[in-house]
């Protein structure tokens, strides 16, 4: 009995620290400062970015500058970000970041807050479990739920187990795992949400405010799958100007539960008076972590999810074999036999002295004006995109695959807000993978470092970004059919598009910005390999396929017109495009 309480109380103490890990406070005390450090995400992050709450305060009688740092290693992903913060006498202040998780191997940010020669050490942030089959969901509701429930329902949903288990041991599953936040402690940006497989809301006393549901609802058309609960869940969404648009007929996808389209993603209304307690609930997210869900930040060990398109970058291969072959033997014979014949014909063997690193410096320099010449200086890309633009709210999302190779390395990326930017790993074998070194700064403005941009070696990334969308295709009726005038700010390769009867048009024939042209009446018959074709670059587009809505239209351009270049000038050497629009079913045209 004794031995039996024992245990229990060690596998307590073993359980503190994973439950405080996610919220620590501490304080300086020579300086007067206290730092909190807290984050409700799942703790087996996989992908993605993540929130992180840093709150501070001064209680000194004096104005501090506090630097904070933070840094995490693993064999795969290495980071680091730092920021200093002035507060005056008396102040708070309160810090929201986003931040890369995930690696090939289990591991944690870490953070040092320094103020007058005082500091404090914080560990066990942001836990990431590396294997891709976690499946990371995130719970919201309006109250407190105890981590003891969370924990109960994570070990509920779980259908396997993931993490090392003994042979004969009784382990739980543990492939699905679960963290809990508040409405009112949902993040302020939708790059927060890239870690996650699924959000599961509950509405049963309500939705969150406008400002917390838009950055979430942002991530949704950008690709991330929603489930909203209560018996009144639709009806609220009805009435909310982020949720309505999409539950008109046309985006609806099954009917028991309902589940609708959201640009690029999905939401999933489920009529339960339990919320999360609800069997039924937890059976279809269960189903949701064994499904390819098609989400659109790629994993960090495991780039299975990102594209099937093949992309490439012309003239960054390695030198053919045979030619580098024969420079080494013409610089090993110009640096040792012809060097040593030219400098004893002279019969002055101190030339060697001055011919030999000669050589040496010519032939470095040769290598490099070759390289130079044929790979150039400037920043190069090949690009594959999914775009959607939605005409009635005025926003656009785009999913963007990409190869970038800097002839020069820039000071790094500076993204727009609501674009997060993805490295991917050119080796994702965990035994043997490319390490990544990150750098992130605030300054005030976000700026990627490092690995993100390096000079003259080609990297591989997924851009999300959901933003307001000033370009169009303008629609409107003409007496030989249906007119359509290009102000996307790029050039349309190809059209197909829906009026709000449902009947079909193609454009065939390129057409520039600012041009306008009349589609042709089309079969649907002859249009599955026009609409499918386009969104096989990314699989989050898979789910317009093979159906388009009513009022709808997919196209290709020639350039990506809604992406974020992140302030750098590039130089697109190949690229696929492709746009899935929505027009308003009350718009002129139609009538």
């Amino acid at each position: 009995m004794i031995g039996r309480v024992l245990r229990l109380a060690l596998a307590g103490l073993l359980l503190v620290p994973a439950a405080l890990a996610g919220d620590s406070t501490q304080v300086l005390s020579r300086a007067k400062v206290e730092a909190r450090l807290s984050s409700s995400w799942p703790d087996m992050l996989n992908k993605g970015w993540a929130p992180l709450r840093i709150e501070l305060r001064n209680d000194s009688d004096r104005a501090r500058v506090v630097s904070l740092t933070g840094s995490v290693n693993d064999w795969q992903l290495s980071s680091t970000w730092a920021q200093r913060v002035e507060l005056g006498a008396g102040e708070r202040a309160e810090l929201e970041l986003t931040l890369p998780a995930g690696g090939a191997w289990q591991s944690e940010w870490n953070f040092v807050v320094r103020c007058d020669g005082d500091s404090a050490y914080f560990s066990g942030i942001l836990a990431a479990g590396g294997d891709s089959a976690y499946c990371n969901v995130l719970v919201t509701g309006p109250d407190e739920v105890a981590a003891s429930e969370v924990t109960r329902w994570q070990e509920e949903t779980s259908t396997r187990t993931v993490g090392y288990s003994a042979p004969g041991s009784t382990s739980a599953h543990d492939n699905v795992r679960l963290g809990f936040a508040l409405h009112g402690a949902l993040p302020r940006s939708n790059t927060a949400y890239t870690s996650l497989d699924l959000v599961v809301l509950d509405a049963r006393k309500g939705l969150p405010t406008d400002a917390k549901l838009e950055p979430l609802m942002a991530w949704a058309r950008s690709g991330g799958r929603l489930m909203i609960l209560g018996e009144d869940a639709l009806q609220l969404a009805s009435r909310n100007g982020a949720l309505a648009p999409w539950l008109e007929e046309r985006f609806t996808l099954a009917s028991e539960p309902r589940r609708v389209l959201c640009g690029l993603g999905q939401i999933v209304f489920m009529d339960t008076e339990a919320g999360f307690e609800d069997e039924y609930v937890r059976k279809l997210v269960a189903q949701h972590a064994e499904e390819d869900s098609g989400d659109a930040a790629p994993r960090t060990n495991d780039d299975s999810r990102t594209s099937d398109a093949k992309l490439d970058v012309p003239g960054l291969g390695a030198i053919p074999y045979r030619i580098f072959a024969l420079l080494l033997l013409g610089f090993a014979l110009l640096i040792g036999p012809a060097n040593f014949v030219w400098v004893r014909a002279r019969k002055r063997p101190v030339l060697l002295l001055i011919t030999i690193p000669l050589i040496a410096l010519v032939s470095s320099l040769g290598l490099l004006g070759y390289g130079v010449l044929v790979q150039g200086l400037d920043i190069k890309v090949a690009s594959a995109t999914v775009s959607l633009l939605d005409s009635r709210l005025h926003r656009s999302a785009s999913i963007e695959k990409r190869i970038v190779f800097a002839g020069l390395s820039p000071d790094g990326l500076r993204p727009d807000p609501g674009t997060s930017v993805h490295p991917v790993p050119s080796n994702v074998s965990a035994m043997g993978p490319q390490r990544l070194q990150l750098s992130i700064e605030r300054s005030p403005e976000l700026l990627l470092g490092g690995d993100f941009i390096p000079a003259r070696t080609s990297v591989m990334q997924v851009l999300l970004n959901e933003r307001a969308a000033r370009g169009r295709l303008e629609i409107a009726r003409a007496p030989e059919g249906l007119k359509v005038t290009n102000s996307l700010g790029t050039r349309l390769e190809r059209v197909v598009a829906r009026d709000a009867a449902g009947a079909w048009y193609v454009l065939s024939q390129p057409l520039e910005q600012g041009q306008s042209a009349v589609l042709d009446a089309a079969d649907e018959s002859n249009l599955g390999l026009m609409l499918e074709q386009p969104f096989r670059v990314v699989r989050a587009g898979s789910t317009l396929t093979p159906a388009l809505p009513p009022a709808c239209f997919v196209a290709r351009t020639s350039s990506a017109p809604f992406r974020d270049d992140c302030g750098l000038e590039l130089n697109e050497i190949q690229g696929t495009h492709a746009l899935f629009g929505v027009w308003g079913l009350d718009e002129e045209a139609w009538r």
